[in-house]
């Protein structure tokens, strides 16, 4: 990634960034990582809306960093789509993930997109992990699943 790539995102009104005080008083969900929620300005990730999280894939330590959100108090489905490993279902039980709430998604791009719209936008999921499928997610895309979790509770 080009730093003036980074530079123009980093410039866009919508990126949000873990520092910025526009959402300080909203509150966040807590990362499980009391550090990193220090250094988040709402104590942890957004309550809904969409985070983007980049790293090379597979990026097995991604899940290990996301599994006190999966495990957290929230009621509502927890949704996993298109993981690049199979995730254990004795990892996730160990770290308190409710296994009965949980679903794990595959399908082809276009339909698991549309899926993974459909429950961030519906009332009945709470945290929703989505691997881009084939790479990088256009603005567009990114844009349209951040809005659907908008207004439910994802």
């Amino acid at each position: 990634m080009s730093s003036a790539f980074l530079q123009q995102l980093l410039s866009r009104r919508d990126t949000w960034r873990g520092r910025d005080l526009d959402g300080a008083a909203r509150g966040g969900r807590p990362t499980g990582f009391a550090g990193l929620d220090r250094l988040l300005s709402q104590g942890g990730w957004p309550a809904h809306g969409l985070v983007e999280l980049l790293c090379p894939l597979p990026c097995p330590p991604l899940l290990h960093l996301l599994l006190p959100v999966l495990a957290g108090d929230q009621t509502g489905a927890r949704l996993i789509a298109n993981p690049p490993e199979r995730p254990s279902a004795l990892a996730l039980a160990r770290a308190g993930v409710p296994l009965e709430r949980l679903l794990v998604l595959h399908g082809e791009r276009d339909g698991l997109l549309r899926a993974c719209y459909e429950a961030a936008a519906g009332d009945t999921v709470s945290t929703l992990l989505l691997w881009a499928p084939g790479g990088a997610l256009p603005t567009g895309t990114l844009r349209r699943l951040h809005l659907g979790a908008q207004p439910g509770r994802c």
